[in-house]
């Protein structure tokens, strides 16, 4: 796979994926992107607290933050084009047949889950980030970092999704079950971090809280 997508222009990355035919780029890669954006405008909020700290402790720690985050933007603009080479080798283990195919095809899917399962790590380490976070940032920024947590949890649901899909294409009954256990094992933390980072009355008066700072 010569093209890589983090390179493309927004309009010509989404006009790749709406084409009505299988296709790379796919859901992973845009899920990917979502993840970036994510961590991109969690960025944006610990730059923002770090300028308006005068504190050169708590400033640091803020760029730190900021720092990992920067890491975890580039991971996520990396796996668009690990997720695309990977799915790229489930098409080629789909053209072939008889055993040769159960083999690649297993082989393939499980090498499928890696990007996929990477990144809901990186959004799990998102949402753990905008926890810690919320207590330090710059008060008109709180919508955006609100914004980036919600976006980070799409990402990772969306990943997680579709690694569940690939679990089809793994033949060993042993491969599988480890696969579908580590799935659910990180669908369970996100969901915990989820739960605590943005609570049920939080996500109810977000509006409100937009509404307020305009």
């Amino acid at each position: 796979m010569k093209v890589r997508f983090p390179l493309m222009a927004v309009e010509e990355f989404i006009s790749q994926i709406a084409r009505p035919m299988p296709t790379l780029p796919a859901g992973g890669s845009a899920s990917a992107l979502s993840g970036a954006v994510a961590a991109g405008l969690m960025e944006f909020v610990a730059r923002v607290g770090a300028q308006r700290r005068e504190d050169p402790e708590r400033r640091e720690a803020l760029l730190e933050m900021a720092r990992q985050l920067e890491k975890s933007r580039m991971k996520c603009l990396d796996l668009m084009d690990q997720d695309a080479a990977a799915y790229e080798k489930i098409i080629c283990a789909l053209e072939k047949t008889g055993n040769h195919r159960k083999t690649a095809l297993t082989e393939a899917s499980i090498e499928a889950i890696a990007p996929l399962t990477a990144l809901a790590a990186e959004m799990r380490f998102l949402l753990e980030t905008h926890a810690t976070l919320s207590p330090q940032l710059h008060p008109p920024t709180g919508p955006d970092a609100e914004a980036a947590a919600h976006m980070a949890y799409g990402a990772f649901s969306a990943s997680l999704a579709l690694a569940r899909a690939n679990l089809s294409g793994i033949a060993d009954p042993d491969a599988a079950h480890r696969s579908e256990k580590a799935i659910d094992d990180l669908q369970q933390q996100g969901r915990e971090v989820y739960r605590k980072t943005i609570p049920e009355e939080n996500q109810k008066n977000s509006g409100k809280k937009i509404q307020s700072l305009t």
